[in-house]
């Protein structure tokens, strides 16, 4: 299971598609933390946490569909394993960054015990950028199958 090392990913990819047994991993991470996930519920809501999760998971929607483009659409190949692999060292590679920057600018900002429109606009980039970073590295990928 990859972590961190994308390219090594990407070339394992592009050479051949994972197994079913190097695949589970990553389909057990995602399960695991989507249902951790109503663990987690804010304490009290406003509007700005209404916003921002319309917000995500429109870009979830359109990101999946985007990154599916990337793979080759229709005709593309391994679209989940690749999904899922690309999408976990992608965003393990995303939260590195996205998280220190957020308690950054959030110390900045002075800090406030409720969503604020900084937080919205702040994660809604960055969730785009994640997309739009997974769609990259899968491109990748389909490209690089495509000439071997």
């Amino acid at each position: 299971m990859f972590i961190w090392r994308i390219d090594e990913l990407k070339s394992k990819l592009a050479t051949a598609p994972l197994t079913d047994r190097e695949a589970l991993p990553y389909l057990l991470i995602f399960v695991g933390v989507t249902g951790l996930l109503p663990l987690f519920p804010p304490t009290e809501m406003n509007h700005w946490d209404y916003l921002s999760a319309g917000f995500s998971l429109l870009v979830a929607l359109g990101g999946t569909l985007y990154v599916y483009a990337r793979n080759g659409g229709n005709s593309g190949r391994y679209f989940l394993q690749r999904y899922f692999a690309i999408g976990w060292v992608t965003t393990v590679r995303w939260l590195a960054i996205v998280v220190p920057l957020f308690f950054a600018l959030m110390f900045g900002l002075d800090w406030e015990s409720h969503t604020t429109p900084y937080e919205t606009v702040y994660f809604a980039v960055a969730e785009i950028f994640l997309f739009a970073r997974i769609g990259y590295h899968v491109l990748d990928v389909a490209k690089l199958t495509v000439a071997i």
